[in-house]
């Protein structure tokens, strides 16, 4: 059977052959370190499928197989085109390394050899250069680092002189300058550069002075905030002194100080200027009002109270005390008071008005005048219960007497102003001026009969009225006869006379839907307060072609219907609305007009309406004979 393992001493000398040993058989494990000497390898040993691996620096010339004489020194290995080894010249220098790989050894490069030429530029880096190995002189008299280079220099570094020639720009946070002067040819400094803003956004930028250790800083400095300038001792403001120089005369105003306040007040506002609290200052005004006083004066400016008998006659200056500084009220019991006659008159006949509450006083004869009393102040209470005008001329307005005012059986026919003497039958109507009256005789056929209204039968019908009162306006709405709303199937129905004074001519209308007229808050309608009122109200056709017909009131007196009525609106508050007047919401210059209603009532305060009527009378028929 095959050996598998056998120890040294089981072996004789030369005992083992390469017949004996398998091919790939011996690993290096299987050989003792220097068993296998130069006699005991084959005199053709081929190892070029091997891998051999040799001591360091156990290949010389010898192993080479190479010729060595003297003069192949400082020679190179050259290997051949077919291969084969030689020792060879380098050739001329320098000696290209292009094709070498790795790093040349220092001691291949001979001294003072490299020069700026030899080197690709940005190709050296901190690694091929030796600690300490550039030294000045080695630099070129005129180095150029204004490209991209960057040179980074030890944390503490020294230079005895240096000039930049281009822009010096250094990136740490702190720059000290350890020089005992401090020469700055730039005639601007700027502080707080590459600033991004709006403002300074550290808040302040300025000067630090150092005071030496245990003191404050000095500092000027913007301040953002307070946008102004600040001089400091730590955070305390200084005072800044100025050798001989002092404001110009008039040259600090309001614009020169650094007020608070957005706009001047003015003057004689009582302002005065005080601390805001921040160092500057505003305009604060003065209320002396409250200023509190002492002594014989007390209380308050506003309210000042003077000790009792604190005040002497040498206290006061002379005519000082004039009639508004008296009490309305003085007693001079016990003393003698001297009056100047003629000074009292004086301010009599000088007063605009004044009021004596003594009646037992007399005025001359005839001196009042008309000019001297006051419009509407003469009331019949006024007057004497005789009047004797039989030598005047007394003008009333139109429609002005009513038969309220007047006395029973006090106008006849001496009483009335009449153009001509009538006879026995003739009645009265007015002159063609409309001054007067005429007397006129009775027409003698029906033809000649002057058409004055008349009886209108059938003429109104199917109506009501309904009463509001409401903030003092009181309101009048149309309605049927029960009391209905008005419609199609039950409307009210008038017969108006023709808008053309110059035609005969009726029109009936019918009314389908109801409607109001509110008298406004405030009329007196020539009435006075509790007075008895009547009030008439008429419908007035406003439209034919539409047939719109609308309310109207005439206090005490009745209207012609057979005429064209002027409508007036009502006058605004404040304004007096007289009796005889059609008032309406719509005004007309003449208008066809029906009698619809009479409506009695008693307002305790004319101007301020709080009653509704005492009587309301309606569809009653009309006759021409009531105008007259």
């Amino acid at each position: 059977m095959p050996l598998t393992k056998i120890t040294t001493n089981l072996l004789a000398d030369s005992a083992v052959t390469g017949a004996k040993i398998n091919d790939a058989s011996i690993q290096s494990v299987d050989l003792a370190t220097g068993s296998i000497t130069s006699d005991k390898i084959h005199t053709t040993f081929d190892i070029s499928s091997h891998t051999l691996t040799l001591p360091e620096n156990s290949i010389t010339s010898r192993e080479l197989n190479l010729t060595f004489t003297s003069g192949d020194a400082n020679k190179f290995l050259q290997v051949s085109s077919t291969g084969a080894l030689s020792w060879e010249a380098p050739g001329a220098y320098p000696i290209n390394y292009s094709a070498i790989t790795g790093p040349i050894p220092a001691n291949h490069i001979a001294s003072n050899t490299i020069t700026s030429d030899m080197i690709t530029n940005l190709t050296i880096t901190d690694s091929d250069i030796a600690n300490g190995t550039i030294t000045g002189p080695k630099l070129s008299t005129t180095l150029d680092l204004s490209g991209s280079a960057t040179l980074t220099f030890p944390t503490d570094l020294t230079v005895t002189n240096i000039t930049v020639t281009g822009n010096l720009k250094t990136e740490g946070t702190t720059t000290e300058v350890d020089t005992q002067n401090l020469l700055v040819k730039d005639n601007i400094i700027v502080i707080n550069d590459d600033e991004t803003g709006p403002g300074v956004s550290a808040g302040v930028a300025g000067i630090d002075i150092n005071r030496g250790p245990n003191n404050d800083v000095a500092k000027i400095q913007w301040n953002e905030t307070l946008d102004r300038f600040e001089f400091l001792k730590g955070s305390t403001p200084v005072d800044l002194q100025f050798a001989n120089e002092a404001p110009g005369a008039a040259s600090v105003g309001y614009n020169e100080l650094k007020i608070q306040n957005s706009s001047d007040p003015g003057h004689s506002n009582n302002y005065f200027l005080e601390s805001d609290g921040s160092g500057n200052f505003q305009l604060t005004q003065v209320n002396y009002s409250n200023f509190a006083l002492s002594g014989i004066v007390s209380g308050t400016m506003s309210n000042t109270t003077f000790a009792d008998d604190s005040i002497a006659t040498d206290k006061l200056q002379d005519y000082s005390i004039t009639a508004d500084k008296l009490e309305r009220q003085l007693s001079f019991t016990g003393i003698t008071t001297v009056l100047n006659a003629p000074d009292i008159l004086t301010s009599i006949n000088g007063a605009t008005a004044f009021t004596i509450t003594n009646t037992n006083f007399t005025l001359p004869a005839n001196n009042i005048t008309g000019t001297q009393i006051l419009n509407g102040s003469i009331t019949v209470p006024k007057l004497a219960n005789t009047l004797d005008l039989s030598s005047n001329t007394v003008i009333l307005g139109n429609d002005y007497v009513s038969l309220s005012m007047m006395q029973n059986d006090s106008v006849g026919i001496n009483e009335v102003i009449v153009d001509n003497a009538g006879s026995p039958g003739h009645y009265l109507s007015q002159n063609s001026a409309g001054t007067g009256f005429i007397w006129s005789p009775p027409p003698t056929t029906t033809e000649e009969v002057e058409w004055l209204g008349g009886l209108w039968p059938n003429a109104k019908e199917n109506y009501s009225f309904v009463e509001t009162l409401s903030s003092g306006i009181y309101t009048l709405e149309l309605r049927n006869y029960q009391d209905a709303i008005l419609s199609i199937l039950s409307p009210a129905r008038m017969v108006f006379r023709d808008p053309d004074a110059t035609k005969g001519k009726i029109h009936v209308i019918e009314i389908t839907s109801s409607f109001s007229l509110a008298i406004p808050a405030g009329q007196v309608l020539g009435y006075t307060n509790a007075e008895d009122m009547i009030l008439y109200v008429y419908g007035w056709l406003q439209d034919l072609v539409n047939k719109t017909v609308k309310l109207a009131i005439s206090a005490e007196y009745v209207k012609d219907e057979g005429v064209l009525q002027p409508i007036s609106l009502f006058p605004s508050s404040g304004v007096n609305s007289l009796k005889g007047i059609l008032y309406s919401d719509v005004a007309s210059p003449g208008a066809p007009i029906r009698v619809l209603a009479r409506i009695k009532m008693v307002q305790p305060t004319i101007n301020s309406w709080t009653n509704t009527c005492t009587e309301m009378a309606t569809n009653f028929q009309t006759f021409q004979l009531e105008y007259i």
